[in-house]
């Protein structure tokens, strides 16, 4: 699971959408320098950001898993960073296996929203 897509989102879903970018933009930025941190981190800052700014713009738009699509416009965004920077090979992008992983990854995100979000909403007290 990408936890680190899934979460700018949540909070997009959740909060809206400067919460969603906030969540994107300084998550990411955190772990790229962190110990753990890589130029896969520093090159989806941007991405995640968006992300999570599309998932709360159209948090009142459309259900919820519509919006946790937007992980898809995730994943693509990073998939053109990476190959802009050079951290992927064009040639496997080309390959199917390549795009099914992601649409597996999507899919389990996805669901995972979901699932979150029922629980966190679950949990809240309506006045």
């Amino acid at each position: 699971i990408a936890v680190n897509m899934v979460v700018p989102v949540l909070a997009g879903i959740l909060y809206g959408r400067g919460q969603g970018l906030l969540v994107g933009f300084f998550g990411t930025l955190l772990a790229a320098f962190s110990p753990i941190g890589s130029a896969f981190e520093i090159a989806a800052i941007i991405p995640h950001s968006i992300m999570g700014f599309l998932a709360g713009y159209f948090k009142d738009k459309a259900p919820t898993p519509i919006v946790a699509c937007t992980l898809f416009i995730g994943h693509l965004l990073n998939i053109i960073m990476f190959v802009l920077f050079s951290l992927l090979p064009i040639s496997l992008v080309a390959d199917g296996q390549f795009w099914m992983g992601l649409l597996y990854e999507t899919f389990i995100g996805i669901v995972t929203i979901m699932i979150l979000k029922g629980i966190i909403t679950l949990g809240r007290v309506k006045s």
